[in-house]
């Protein structure tokens, strides 16, 4: 197998990403950001700042990754953050039982007991992935928190890695709601890391112990839930939708509004906002991805509609989006446990505020994207590439002299610095053949690179060559800035 046999393996070839530690032998389910991955992902944040925070008025907090016990007790991490292992008898290594099961057997066990799970293993032969051994019916619940202590002696205190996001905005809430002028709705967001030490993190980016998630929770009067600014420029926006009874149906958001197909007008204004991000921004193909609503047994007790968005992967289809109706459970329970109380008074009524959470995890969605823009070598080029979006590339451009004797070398400098001034991302590369250094910038996605040649002497033109067709064209410098930019501008309005 070649380097660059897939999107995983190239993203790992180009240092997008590099397994965390991994001169000392790695450390599963952690991986940091190349420079290439971290321009990428910048522009993806930025993106999606504007078209989910910018756009709709949101507030964005920024809080801490370590979280008081009690706060994760009232939300029944503590008790219920579980998922099933089993151990190999022979080789020790520890799996999820209920991966396994699904990938071996065939057979969806969400929401399937302990119980349940041993008999299945008792009864049918799962083995286990790394020496083949007949794995027993012993499956244990493996607590997924980091548990951590706070300062010493007398005042120190328990406390976990956050799981998740969510949690720190639902009891900062009724500050928050006094500091942004007690208005409803209220939209907050964060953008930060969570832990959860998976049994057996694998499939690259998609499932990990450290990751990002990008969580918006939507304050609401349950009383006017279906009052969205905004909901005439989107309801006819199609989606698919994958039914309880595992049953297709694409239509618009308002169409599967009215079949009662989704909760409310919140959540089918933002399965519209994200199958259009996932579309227009990300370049994802729209018969790619698809939303699910979850079944009775994938969903808490408390929600009202629970609807994921699924991606279409190398690793099957893979959520990257939860999006939920929480009601008042969350701040119902905090205040309950706190002895604080979380109702608002909006209107000369007073009232818990219900939730609408829309829920993206970073990496899953930075590998959808990077793999849909995935192409294999073939028989015009040489090498694997990514074909991604302008507007998400490492650089807008790549900037070479064709050699660099004669003053090339000095004239593609001039000319990068004057590209960078105008606001544009560039990189400028004098190493190796024009055709090799083509190939490099393939490889990371930039969608076009100018050439400074001798012709650049003596007429001030440049060779622009287009990554996606590779034809190239004459450009004079004059006219070479706004034709770039003009390719890396995003669509939905995104600044």
């Amino acid at each position: 197998m070649s380097a660059t046999d897939n999107a995983f393996d190239l993203l790992v070839h180009k240092a997008f990403i590099i397994p965390s530690c991994e001169v000392y032998g790695g450390i599963g389910g952690f991986y940091d950001f190349g420079p290439l991955g971290t321009r990428v992902k910048q522009r993806m944040l930025s993106a999606w700042r504007d078209w989910c925070l910018r756009q709709e008025g949101f507030f964005e907090i920024d809080g801490s990754v370590v979280v008081r016990k009690e706060v994760l007790v009232a939300s029944g991490h503590v008790k219920s953050f579980i998922d099933p292992m089993v151990k190999c008898g022979k080789c020790q290594e520890a799996f999820r039982a209920d991966h396994l099961i699904e990938e071996q057997l065939k057979r969806n066990v969400e929401g399937t007991s302990v119980e349940g799970m041993n008999k299945i293993l008792s009864k049918s032969k799962v083995f286990c992935p790394s020496c083949g051994t007949r794995l027993p019916a012993a499956i244990e619940e493996f607590h997924m928190m980091f548990p951590l202590s706070v300062g010493a002696g007398k005042k120190m205190i328990e406390g976990y890695l956050r799981p998740e996001t969510a949690q720190t905005i639902f009891i900062d809430f009724p500050k928050i709601f006094k500091a942004t002028r007690e208005k409803l709705p209220l939209g907050i967001a964060q953008l930060g890391r969570s832990f959860r030490n998976e049994i057996s993190p694998r499939q690259g980016l998609i499932r990990l112990r450290e990751f990002e998630q990008l969580e918006i929770e939507i304050f609401l009067d349950p009383e006017k839930i279906d009052e969205v600014a905004g909901w005439e420029k989107l309801k006819g926006t199609a989606v698919t939708l994958r039914k309880v009874d595992g049953g297709d149906e694409i239509a618009s958001v308002e169409a599967l509004l009215g079949k009662r197909l989704i909760p409310n007008k919140y959540v089918a204004y933002w399965l519209a906002k994200e199958a259009l991000f996932y579309e227009k921004v990300l370049g994802i193909p729209s018969d790619k991805f698809r939303f699910r609503f979850l079944g009775p047994d994938e969903t808490p007790f408390y929600s009202k509609g629970n609807i994921d968005m699924e991606v279409s992967t190398d690793y099957g289809w893979k959520e990257t989006i939860g999006n939920a109706y929480r009601t008042d459970h969350d701040l119902g329970t905090h205040a309950k446990s706190s002895g604080k109380d979380f109702a608002v008074t909006v209107d000369g009524k007073k009232f818990v505020p219900h939730v609408v959470e829309p829920s993206w995890g970073l990496q899953r969605m930075f590998y959808a994207a990077l793999e849909h823009a995935y192409r294999p070598k073939d028989r015009d080029r040489e090498w694997a590439w990514f074909a991604l979006p302008a507007w998400l590339a490492p650089y807008d451009v790549n900037v070479f002299s064709l050699v660099k004797k004669d003053g090339l070398s000095e004239k593609a400098e001039e000319v990068n610095s004057t590209l960078s001034a105008a606001g544009l991302s560039t990189f400028c590369d004098h190493s190796g053949s024009i055709g090799k250094r083509y190939a490099r910038a393939d490889e990371m996605g930039v969608p076009c690179c100018v050439t400074i040649d001798y012709q650049t002497k003596e007429d001030g033109t440049v060779t622009v060559r287009d990554r996606d067709t590779m034809k190239q064209v004459r450009v004079g410098m004059a006219y070479l800035a706004a034709m770039i930019r003009g390719r890396a501008k995003p669509p939905l309005g995104i600044t």
